[in-house]
Order: structure tokens, then C-alpha cells, then sequence
């Protein structure tokens, strides 16, 4: 999939391949991102105000409001959303 990355010790913004995120729970569920936006926040750390990776990753990943839909969704999950809105 492709995310957009800050690397700050080279101070470059770039569009990267990222892999795909692995289901870890029974409870979890994939989203497929329809449209997602950038904020103040990602737009002041493009600017390399701040924003720091995460440990053994040389960049940090922004874009975080998103427009999304579950293309699928496990019977568990399902279940945990009926309780939750009781």
C-alpha cells in the first residue's frame, strides 16, 4: 500500500510502499481508505518541526483523518459491536 513518509535525518517528505497491516485479533478488523487527510499537526511536521519515527523505523508515517469502509467484517467483531451498543 502507499503512505506518506517524513524522514527526518534527511529531511525529505516522500510517497512510499509500505506493507500491508496483518490482522494480529479475532477482534480487529482492515479498513480500505477511501480518502485521508492531513492536518496541522502532519502538515508542521512535513515542515520538520517535530515528529520523531518510531524506534527501528527511519520514518514516521502521516495522515490520519480518514474516510474509510469495512470491505469485511469477522462474526467476532460483529458481536463485540452489538454489546458495546446496548
Amino acid at each position: 500500500m502507499k503512505a506518506l513518509a517524513v524522514f527526518p535525518s534527511s529531511r525529505e517528505v516522500r510517497l512510499i510502499d509500505h506493507p500491508e497491516p496483518a490482522i494480529a485479533r479475532p477482534t480487529e478488523v482492515k479498513l480500505r481508505i477511501l480518502d485521508a487527510g492531513i492536518c496541522g499537526t502532519d502538515r508542521e511536521i512535513t515542515l520538520f518541526q517535530y515528529g520523531t519515527p518510531p524506534v527501528n523505523s527511519p520514518h514516521l508515517i502521516i495522515g490520519h483523518e480518514a474516510l474509510s469502509m469495512t470491505p469485511a467484517t469477522p462474526l467476532s467483531c460483529e458481536a463485540e459491536s452489538r454489546a458495546l451498543s446496548r
